[in-house]
């Protein structure tokens, strides 16, 4: 069950990452930056470089155990490991919200449509299990981005590639652009304008469940844009 264990967590950083904080520019036009002090994710104070857990918020990535992208404490120090990388649309590294008690990092603009925003993230799952006393090494890789504005929700059938579940968060629609899949529908109770683009996972032991591999047709998103 490997996969469903991935989006799970998967669907945990997306809601600890992006819950909407309204983004107000300051009158006199100026941010706040990490390096400045005060700056802060999730009621967590957050300097610069990596910090304890694995996550470097200047550079836009997490790298370590994966359950340590929820910060447990204390953190973890065994598990399988977890690279997410993020831009500036899905996560500021900057606070300009006017009232100095708003101390979060900025997100959206307080919206739940991503839509033509840019956003995007990259999660880089890998670890080992033992299987009939073999070590057996796994990885799943996976790119969500924000759908550009002249993208369209094929809502007419249930895509069989975005068979919807509680498990896969697809939503059971597909996102079209220019005639072309673009990618599945995701998590849409909670946010709009999601779509899961590419997916590349490896198990030559073949005992992880529901691990996939998925290609966009088009070819929005997959360079980074």
């Amino acid at each position: 069950m490997k996969r469903v264990y991935i989006l799970l967590a998967l669907a945990a950083v997306l809601t600890f990452i992006t819950t909407p904080v309204q983004t107000q520019e300051n009158s006199s036009g100026a941010c706040r930056k990490i390096s400045d002090g005060g700056i802060t994710y999730h009621g967590q104070p957050i300097t610069s470089g990596y910090d304890k857990w694995g996550f470097n918020f200047e550079g836009h990535i997490f790298n370590g155990i994966f359950n340590n992208h929820l910060m447990p404490e204390p953190p973890l120090v065994v598990g399988d490991n977890l690279m997410m990388k993020w831009n500036e649309a899905w996560l500021s590294s900057k606070n300009c919200n006017p009232n100095p008690s708003v101390t979060e990092l900025d997100r959206n603009n307080g919206s739940r449509d991503y839509k033509g925003t840019g956003a995007w993230i990259t999660n880089h799952a890998t670890g080992t299990y033992i299987e009939n006393g073999f070590t057996c090494k796994w990885s799943d890789f996976v790119k969500i981005v924000a759908v550009p504005k002249e993208a369209h929700l094929d809502s007419t059938i249930i895509s069989p590639k975005c068979k919807p579940s509680l498990e896969s968060g697809f939503d059971g629609y597909m996102w079209r652009l220019g005639g072309k899949e673009l990618g599945c529908s995701m998590w849409s109770d909670s946010f709009d304008g999601l779509a899961l683009i590419q997916e590349i996972s490896s198990d030559p032991c073949g005992k992880k469940e529901h691990l996939l591999n998925y290609r966009t047709q088009s070819k929005f998103g997959l360079s980074g844009n």
